[in-house]
Formats: C-alpha cells, sequence, structure tokens
C-alpha cells in the first residue's frame, strides 16, 4: 500500500524574513541594543563621576567627551579607535590645563579617560551596527523578490492561489467560493483626481477587506482597479453573506479627497463558488466576473451570485432566481 499523498505546502508564508537564509543576512538581534545600554550607562558615569569629583572645567570636559562620543557615532569603523584617543587626549589636555595632572588623581583620570575611550566606541558600534541592520534587511527584500520574481509569483508547486485552494477543495470534497470586487465610480475618480486618487481609494477598500475577512480567507488585487477574495469552505450563500460584510464595511467608509470633497465609498461584488458554477480556476473567474457585471448593470453597490442551489430572491444571482 502506497503512502499517502502529503498535504501541500500552504501558498502564504506567514514570516518569511525568519527562515534562516535571511536570518543570516542579518547582525544579531541584541547587538545594537546592548551597545546602546552600553553607551547610556558610559555617559552616566561620566555625569555622575565629574559631578561628585568636582573641581574647575568639569562641565567643559563633560562637553568635550560628548562632542568625541557624536564624532565616533558620525565616523567609520577605522576612524573609531583614532577618535577614541583623540578623545581621550583631549580631556587630558584639559586635565593639565586646569592643573590636576599632578594632583594625585591619576587613578580618578584613568577611569575618566577609559570611560570617555569606551563610550566613543560603543557609539561607533551602534552606527556601523545600525548601517549593517539596514542593509541586510534591504538584502533579504532583493532576495525575496527575485525568488518571487524566479517563480512568477506562484505559490507552492508552482500553482496560483486559487488553483491551490481548488486542489484542497477537491481532495477534501468541500465547497470554494470567489469574490470579485470593483470599486463603483472607479474610472471618476481616476478622471477627477488621477492616479494617486485612484491609489487612495484602492488603498482603503484593501484595509477595510483585511479587516473584513477569516484569518484563512485570501484577498488578492485584480487588475488595476479590482479585488479576488477567495473564501475556502464556503458554499454560495456562506460566500454572499462574507460578501455583504465586506460590502457594507466599506459602504460605511467616506475618504476626503480634498476640503469639502468627499466620497462614499461602495463596491459591487460578483460571487462564484466550486463546484456550482465550475470545477477549473478559468471557469470560476468567469462566473464571478458575469455576477460583477449583474451587479453593476444593477446599479452597483450590491453582491451578486452566478447560482444558488434552489430558488433565491429577484437580483440575488444570475440563475437560481423564482421566475417572473
Amino acid at each position: 500500500m502506497s503512502d499517502p499523498i502529503p498535504e501541500p505546502t500552504p501558498h502564504a508564508e506567514p514570516d518569511r524574513l525568519a527562515t534562516s537564509e535571511q536570518a543570516a543576512l542579518l547582525p544579531r538581534p541584541g547587538s545594537l541594543g546592548d551597545a546602546f545600554v552600553a553607551l547610556l550607562v558610559l555617559v552616566a558615569v561620566l555625569g555622575a563621576g565629574f559631578l561628585v569629583a568636582g573641581g574647575a572645567g568639569r562641565a567643559v570636559e563633560l562637553v568635550v567627551a560628548l562632542a568625541f562620543v557624536a564624532v565616533g557615532y558620525l565616523a567609520s569603523r577605522r576612524a573609531g579607535l583614532p577618535v577614541a584617543i583623540a578623545g581621550i587626549a583631549a580631556f587630558v589636555v584639559l586635565e593639565w590645563h586646569y592643573g590636576r595632572l599632578d594632583g594625585g588623581h591619576y587613578w580618578q583620570q584613568a577611569v575618566f579617560s577609559a570611560a570617555i575611550g569606551l563610550a566613543v566606541l560603543a557609539a561607533v558600534h551602534i552606527r556601523l551596527t545600525s548601517e549593517e541592520r539596514r542593509v541586510g534587511l534591504l538584502d533579504a527584500r532583493a532576495a525575496l523578490e527575485a525568488r518571487d520574481a524566479a517563480d512568477g509569483g506562484l505559490g507552492a508547486r508552482g500553482l496560483p492561489p486559487l488553483e491551490f485552494e481548488l486542489e484542497r477543495a477537491r481532495r477534501h470534497n468541500q465547497h470554494l467560493s470567489l469574490l470579485v470586487l470593483r470599486a463603483d465610480d472607479a474610472d471618476d475618480v481616476e478622471v477627477r483626481y488621477g492616479d494617486d486618487g485612484l491609489r487612495t481609494v484602492l488603498a482603503r477598500i484593501s484595509e477595510l477587506l483585511s479587516r473584513s475577512l477569516r484569518a484563512t480567507d485570501v484577498p488578492m488585487r485584480d487588475g488595476r482597479a479590482g479585488h479576488q477574495v477567495i473564501l475556502p469552505q464556503a458554499a454560495p450563500l456562506d460566500a454572499r453573506v462574507a460578501a455583504e460584510r465586506v460590502r457594507l464595511a466599506i459602504g460605511a467608509e467616506r475618504i476626503e479627497f480634498a476640503p469639502g470633497e468627499l466620497m462614499d465609498l461602495s463596491v459591487s461584488i460578483g460571487i462564484a463558488s466550486f463546484p456550482d458554477d465550475g470545477t477549473t480556476g478559468d471557469e470560476i473567474v468567469r462566473a464571478a466576473r458575469l455576477a460583477l457585471d449583474r451587479a453593476v448593470a444593477l446599479g452597483g453597490n450590491r453582491s451578486v451570485l452566478h447560482s444558488t442551489a434552489g430558488p433565491a430572491p429577484q437580483g440575488w444571482a444570475l440563475t437560481g432566481e423564482p421566475s417572473p
């Protein structure tokens, strides 16, 4: 008896930056925080030490020390040690200027010198670690984009999301539904407010979609002015409930393009289901688009099923409605 075919790996990867390939590009997470804490401690030691030690010119010495710390932050790795030595030398010169080099304060001056040098080196480390992390994140992002481009944006086993979910629905004998959304008056928005206005509308719809869907639902962009949503394990009437929830959430929003120029958002939604309206991805998409066209023809701001299992109220579906 052969082993059962394993379940395909889900096409959505929750945190792809967590893979070892990308994690290797990044510095250790604690290194930046450790250096920052060390710098704060050293600066606090300098300030408290100067305050306790007393004497003329302590404020000047503290300002000079902090100036070298700032220079260290801006310096390169190679220049870090010379800046630290220069900071210590400046402190020693000030101590000589105020007549404290021959006053038996050698241990005190040694502690202050060490604190200044270490503070400068900590500042250098903070800057370099920040830069390494930024470059590492950019490299990781570029690697992910290159991988996505290599597979054409396809998911597990080279399957687009809809085909992947259809494969699962067939294996488990489950329903699956697809919503195809289009923003009402999208063309008018583009004419009046340009591409920026249309992008604002679509971005707001995307945000509202993400709030209105289940964690297992799969939202996607559809062309320039539309969206699709895959609803696993959703029969036609369940899909219409989900579509109405989305439509009402979007319809409650208003966008202000300019002072006094307000627009109420609304969408038209076409719904098709597997296996009722088709058994392949192309058939499901075609059926959902036909239902979307019907929703638009009826005036928009509504959801329409391609078909229902039984009689449905007028306007609910292309087929399955009661005869007039």
